[in-house]
């Protein structure tokens, strides 16, 4: 497969896999308990656009690294025009070894909020979270691996929050969506979707570059 898609020999790969709705919006098949269609709107603030990727996928393939992009279902196909790229996610050549294989053998890994990520995890490869929803969930137990997260903007106070106003701003008796309400955890960042005051940015690219 690495011969196929053009990787030299000895030649390291990084993987970019980011988190968009196309994923969730698959699965409007699925019921709930109610029998009503399931509505995953509430995973919304994890999504991040892959054209704010490109930049760092430039300057990686422009060091000598190739880079393929990873995804199972994504909204949109990242145009790189590069001997040393491959969108995987947007392939025929995709299976669930390769999926596996691709995220656990690269030399690190440009993710985002995306269950893919977990892989980096079991195969202790260093890896780059930018777009982390929050500080909470960071998990912080690898060696060699940075983080970058969403900013928290509020338009009464014309600012980013701090983090610990982000933390003191966790009112689960707040949350009125039924949905938000039974999978929250002092983990998450649901509560911010019903802040009418708040609103959750995404990195820039020459933040995630």
């Amino acid at each position: 497969f690495l011969k196929k898609i053009g990787l030299l020999k000895n030649q390291k790969f990084i993987c970019i896999v980011n988190r968009d709705f196309a994923y969730k919006k698959s699965l409007n098949k699925f019921y709930d308990t109610d029998g009503k269609k399931k509505d995953w709107s509430y995973h919304y603030y994890r999504n991040s656009n892959i054209e704010t990727y490109k930049k760092a996928a430039k300057y990686l393939i422009d060091k000598g690294y190739f880079v393929i992009r990873m995804g199972s279902v994504v909204e949109s196909k990242l145009d790189i025009k590069n001997k040393f790229f491959f969108d995987y996610s947007c392939s025929n050549l995709k299976n669930d070894f390769l999926d596996i294989f691709l995220m656990g053998n690269s030399y690190f890994n440009l993710v985002s909020d995306v269950g893919l990520k977990d892989v980096s995890y079991v195969y202790n490869i260093p890896y780059c979270f930018v777009n982390c929803p929050f500080p909470k969930i960071t998990p912080n137990w690898k060696s060699k691996s940075i983080f970058i997260y969403k900013k928290f903007k509020s338009k009464s106070l014309k600012r980013n929050l701090t983090f610990s106003e982000i933390k003191n701003n966790m009112d689960i008796n707040t949350i009125k969506n039924k949905n938000i309400k039974k999978f929250i955890d002092y983990n998450a960042v649901f509560f911010f979707n019903e802040n009418p005051d708040i609103t959750i940015v995404d990195n820039s690219p020459e933040e995630i570059l």
